[in-house]
């Protein structure tokens, strides 16, 4: 009997040592997921608890979709899911169609993980309406950030909104500037400079009770409130110095020209030659545009050191409001004329099947046109002297 219970106990010890031999084979070829995924170099790094790492599963023919988007790269999503290391591949590829979407499943997962909000904001940046990625910033100003990455968020909201008001007011693209700055004044009501910004452009497009409106929200002692009034409701000066097409148009235009624009009739609409850099362009004369436009076709083909981009924008066309990318351009000639640092806006090819693009009032308003009903002849011209 001692014998038999003897043998039970070897078998069962050998039993035991073989189990816990298999149990640790299992162990060692198991996929080890990490509980810190945020990166300890990154200059954004969140402060605060670490995050778990969390990956959304997202099916094989999506995934593929858009692993074929990634701009040429062969970036692939890991077999182990999304991973931060991952979307900051696609952020150093500049990769941001691909990276808005994959942060977006992550963040489903990790809605809590800073450094991924941080990486989804500058995907905005380069892919949504600049006012919107502005309004995420914004929105980022609440979450539990460093100090040093609240400085470089106000800092980024302060350069683009300065650039974006600075331009279309030179431009004279007040439609676009007041519509840039719309869901900016929502978020931030009392900035003093959005308020003056938005309420010019709403009084140069004549709009002056919304213009008043926006002014509500400063003192009515304020100096340079008083100085916008005064602007706007002084109709002469304002018809001088803006954008106002029809007093641009005169039956007889000086003859003390100094350049003329070469104007081509094609079925009742009038075209012009440009160059833009280094690139010809034939564009359609258009007064009611405020901003010149030109295909992408085109666009593609100027040096990319002689663009710099500004951001995209909600535009009107004739096919209806669309997402557009403005760049300011080095240079665009047309006739004798060179102008600088002109914003052109990037349009689908197809929406522009006839020509190239169109000469919109941030060009046009440096001349002066003339139209002789009679004979149906248009002049674009530049008098000597002072330009009005």
């Amino acid at each position: 009997m001692g014998i038999f219970l003897r043998l039970l106990l070897l078998i069962s010890l050998v039993l035991n040592a073989y189990l816990l031999w298999q149990m640790k084979q299992q162990s060692d070829h198991a996929i080890a997921i990490p509980t810190d995924i945020s990166s300890p170099n990154s200059p954004l790094r969140a402060r605060g608890p670490e995050q778990k790492s969390l990956t959304p599963s997202i099916s094989k023919s999506t995934r593929e979709t858009h692993d074929e988007a990634i701009d040429g790269s062969a970036l692939k999503v890991p077999s182990e899911g999304i991973t931060l290391a991952f979307l900051q591949q696609l952020q150093q590829a500049k990769a941001f169609d691909s990276l808005s979407f994959y942060v977006s499943a992550y963040l489903r997962e990790n809605p809590q993980d800073i450094d991924a909000l941080l990486l989804e904001a500058e995907a905005y940046f380069y892919t949504q309406p600049l006012n919107i990625a502005l309004v995420n910033y914004y929105g980022l100003r609440d979450a539990y950030l460093t100090d040093e990455q609240l400085a470089q968020i106000n800092r980024l909201i302060d350069v683009n909104t300065t650039r974006i008001i600075q331009q279309f007011s030179g431009d004279g693209s007040w439609d676009l500037l007041a519509a840039f700055l719309e869901p900016l004044i929502q978020v931030d009501p009392l900035n003093r400079r959005y308020i003056l910004a938005l309420a010019k452009a709403y009084g140069m497009q004549e709009q002056t009770i919304l213009m008043e409106n926006v002014l509500a929200a400063l003192p009515s002692d304020d100096a340079r409130a008083q100085r916008l009034r005064n602007d706007i409701y002084n109709l002469d000066r304002v018809a001088s110095i803006e954008q106002q097409p029809k007093e641009a148009f005169s039956p007889n235009p000086s003859s003390n020209i100094e350049s003329q624009v070469r104007l081509i009739a094609r079925n009742g609409q009038y075209y012009t030659d440009v160059r833009l850099s280094s690139v010809d362009a034939q564009l359609l004369v258009d007064t009611g545009a405020s901003t010149t436009a030109i295909s992408q076709q085109v666009f593609n083909r100027i040096t990319s050191s002689d663009t710099n981009y500004l951001g995209t924008f909600q535009v009107q066309t004739a096919g209806g409001n669309i997402a557009s990318p403005i760049y300011r351009i080095a240079e665009l000639v047309i006739g004798e004329e060179r102008l600088s640092n002109v914003s052109v806006m990037v349009l689908p090819t197809e929406n522009l099947s006839d020509f190239d693009g169109l000469l919109g009032m941030n060009v046009i308003k440096r001349f002066n046109i003339s139209y002789d009903q009679a004979t149906g002849n248009m002049r674009m011209y530049k008098q000597k002297g002072p330009t009005r």
